[in-house]
């Protein structure tokens, strides 16, 4: 197989790249098209690679040529169950839940009241914020707009191809 390298100087050869001393927005676009187009054939590439290999399991298919793995990586976890019936005071000690969990049970609002408590309103305040969904069930949409604002957050930076207007 080529190297990445060597793909792109393929690629090149057929859909030249301007030269950056020549035109350095056209060879930014030329990137940038490239890297959209071949993010979108990977996403074909991977499709298709799953499709062969779930035809090579349901159809038994071997090869002397090759061979399929699937590596397993080491993942360390804690028995919980074990450690609760062997030590439960160490499982009562160090025992979780994660904060997605806690929220399913007790809702957002129980989880922002008992934070409160605990931590008290000023160190809270930081993090406190107003759910968009929640404030329009709350108020008419007519009030509730007086209070959403807009941020933009910076998106990719790319280059726009501008045609020359005929006249």
């Amino acid at each position: 197989m080529k190297l990445a390298s060597e793909l792109l100087d393929c690629v090149a050869a057929t859909y030249p790249c301007p030269a950056v001393e020549a035109d350095a927005y056209a060879s930014a676009y030329w990137h940038q098209e490239i890297e959209y187009l071949l993010t979108a054939a990977a996403e074909l590439l991977n499709a298709r690679h799953q499709e062969i290999l779930q035809m090579i399991e349901d159809e038994h298919l071997v090869s002397d040529a090759f061979s399929i793995q699937t590596p397993a990586v080491p993942v360390r976890f804690v028995d919980g169950a074990a450690l609760r019936a062997a030590l439960p005071a160490i499982y009562d000690a160090v025992v979780r839940i994660r904060a997605t969990d806690a929220e399913r049970f007790v809702g957002r609002r129980k989880l922002y009241e008992l934070s409160r408590e605990v931590a008290g309103a000023d160190r809270l305040r930081p993090a406190e914020f107003v759910n968009l969904g929640d404030l329009f069930r709350e108020l008419p949409a007519n009030e509730a707009e007086a209070f959403v604002r807009v941020r933009y957050k910076p998106g990719k930076t790319t280059v726009i191809r501008v045609l020359e207007e005929e006249e």
